[in-house]
């Protein structure tokens, strides 16, 4: 039981920092208005990652035309990381 706490705080780690990725990815291109959301790989990486950023959609104010929103979903990802970490790192 003492390593299965651990194991599943690993895995989230790992889990977390593929998904930390894939938003980056999904804010980046989101620059580019010529790509086409609805052919693979770009609406398999929508369906992925829009969820997560309605969340947080309205929480920051816009400016001008940039919604800063997804940067707090950003954020909140990379809080959740550090706690993991801390976690990991006291069980070794």
């Amino acid at each position: 039981m003492t390593k299965v706490i651990p194991f599943l705080a690993s895995f989230s780690l790992d889990f977390a920092n593929l998904y930390v990725i894939l938003l980056t990815i999904r804010l980046a291109l989101g620059w580019f208005p010529m790509i086409d959301w609805c052919e693979q790989p770009f609406y398999t990486l929508q369906r992925m990652t829009m969820p997560y950023f309605t969340l947080f959609r309205g929480i920051a104010p816009q400016m001008g035309s940039v919604d800063f929103s997804p940067l707090l979903g950003i954020l909140a990802v990379q809080w959740i990381i550090s706690i993991l970490n801390n976690i990991v790192s006291n069980s070794l």
